[in-house]
Formats: C-alpha cells, structure tokens, sequence
C-alpha cells in the first residue's frame, strides 16, 4: 500500500454559492419574523404564529450554513468517515488494496505527470472551487492528465453545463451532459467525454 500526500490544498468554503444563499434567505426570514411578531390588533395572533414559524427557518438556515463553513474548514476528513483508512478499507473490502495508490493533492495542480491516465472521473469536487477561473484550471488540469482518448466523467450539482463548455474550448470531444440524477441530494449530473486520440488538449489562456 502507497499513501502519498502533496502539499495541501484549501479550496474555501464548501458549495460557497449555497452558502451565500442561505445567509440572504435567512437575513430575509430574520426581517419578515421580527414584521410579523410587531403586528397589534386583531392580526396578532397570526403575526405571532407566522413570526415564530418564520424565526425556527431562520434558526435552521443559520445551524445549516455554519455547519458548511464548519465542515470546509474543520471537518472535512471527519464527515461520513471521509479519510484515507475508510478509503482503504474500502479498497480491502472490495480486494483492490494492492493496486491502488491513495494519492491527496489539490485538483488545481494535479501531483501527476501528463497523459497518466486512461480515465478520470469525479464526484462533488469541482462546485467547492471559488470561481469560474479555478474551475476552469482544475479542468485542465483533468485533460493534462488524461491519455490519449482518455475518457472523464465528472459529476456534480453545480455548473455541470460550465464544466462542458469549458472542457469543449480544451479539446474535448463527444462532451455530453446527463439529465438530472435524483438518487442524490441535491440532485446531481455527470458531464462526460473523451480527450482526443491524438494530443491535442488546448492550453489554458
């Protein structure tokens, strides 16, 4: 077994533009609880009951957009047993321990040679990026590592129709996007392709 690490990578906040959205819907929920918690009269009962539903949705996106913050920047190797052991223990499960290596490196700059690789694929990475620019060079840096006809299958549930335009101005051909995918949440989909057979991947601008 091999686990070789690069130097670490931070790629701020998880789903960033999720969590800007919580914070604006919940500064909105915040102003229209504390408008309906003032109403006097005969419509007091209902300001109270509507205030109080409206403050509890506050409550929940304000724990809801901490924890995001918190898992980017704390907890990202504790959630859902997201470290290396689990990875290994899943590569003895299935009986593949022996050929593989757990390699952790930053997607921006990939601790790997050109043309490496056959595929590439992945999962729920590229959203957590901070910007068009950088998910621009992680994609890439995923065509630099490909081989020849290398094929990738990238999936997420952000941007997934940037990640095809931009791979189609590197070079990539058949670049395809799926429906949505709902056995996820938040639903999700794969956009995928193949460099071509003769190396032609465009340099980034």
């Amino acid at each position: 077994m091999l686990v070789r690490r690069s130097r670490g990578a931070d790629y701020g906040i998880d789903a960033p533009y999720v969590v800007r959205n919580l914070t604006a819907m919940g500064v909105g929920l915040f102003v229209l609880a504390l408008a309906a918690l003032s109403l006097r009269g005969a419509l007091r009962p209902v300001g109270q009951a509507v205030g109080r539903a409206l403050l509890a949705s506050f409550a929940i996106g304000v724990v809801e957009g901490a924890y995001m913050v918190w898992s980017s920047k704390v907890g990202k190797l504790m959630e859902s047993g997201n470290s290396p052991q689990a990875t290994w223990a899943n590569a003895r499960a299935e009986g593949v321990a022996g050929r593989i290596q757990l390699v952790t490196g930053d997607v921006r700059r990939l601790p790997f040679r050109d043309e490496k690789f056959d595929a590439v694929v992945s999962s729920l990475v590229l959203h957590n990026l901070g910007g068009a620019e950088e998910r621009r060079r992680a994609l890439g840096q995923i065509m630099q590592a490909l081989k020849p006809g290398g094929r990738f299958a990238i999936l997420d549930f952000q941007h997934v129709k940037e990640y095809a335009k931009v791979l189609r101005e590197l070079g990539a051909l058949d670049v395809h996007v799926t429906g949505l995918r709902f056995l996820m949440f938040p639903p999700v989909r794969v956009v995928a392709g193949r460099k071509p057979a003769q190396a032609c991947t465009r340099p980034l601008p």
